[in-house]
């Protein structure tokens, strides 16, 4: 049996998911976890497009913190004239805001990362799985 994307080369394996049958290029493009190019392909897709969901709600909690911080600063600069204890409580919720700001901030760069390194396997698999036979891996 021949691989399905190094047409010239025997099969060592066949891939857990498809059942495609893969060459030690192949398989050892995956660890050797048994799972094909073609399919670890998709299950980066999936991967990259979770990542791409929390980035975006991330971003939106970032907004809205930033948001609510700001009226609060705003409100407690209003009322500081009328009750200064409020405006002491209204300051402490707004930087514990700015606090949560910073610490979402640093959530995404880890994500953020992961989605790089996963767009880039994925175009480098789009381009192997494209030129079968005379792929590189």
């Amino acid at each position: 049996m021949k691989c399905f994307i190094h047409i010239n080369d025997e099969a060592i394996s066949v891939c857990k998911q498809c059942g495609k049958a893969m060459c030690m290029k192949c398989s050892a493009y995956s660890d050797h976890s048994g799972i094909c190019p073609e399919c670890r392909r998709e299950g980066f897709i999936a991967e990259c497009g979770n990542l791409n969901r929390l980035l975006n709600s991330n971003k939106n909690s970032i907004i809205l913190n930033i948001v609510f911080a700001v009226l609060l600063v705003i409100l407690s600069i209003v009322t500081s004239v009328l009750v200064g204890i409020y405006m002491l409580a209204l300051l402490v919720v707004s930087v514990a805001l700015a606090i949560r700001v910073v610490f979402l901030f640093n959530k995404r760069k880890p994500w953020q990362q992961r989605v790089n390194y996963l767009s880039a396997e994925i175009s480098k698999l789009t381009n192997i799985l494209k030129h079968r036979g005379t792929a590189v891996i």
